[in-house]
């Protein structure tokens, strides 16, 4: 239960974390946000 429950809260920041950061981009490029996805996919 923990190990499943550390995953689903690191979900959460990381989804946190992208919001934010596009927030304070204002979605100028579209090029980084395909590589953030990326990054996010890779944890």
């Amino acid at each position: 239960m923990e190990r499943t429950q550390r995953i689903l809260w690191f979900a959460l920041i990381q989804l946190f974390l992208n919001l934010s950061e596009a927030m304070l981009s204002g979605r100028k490029l579209t090029t980084t946000s395909n590589s953030h996805s990326g990054k996010r996919l890779s944890w």
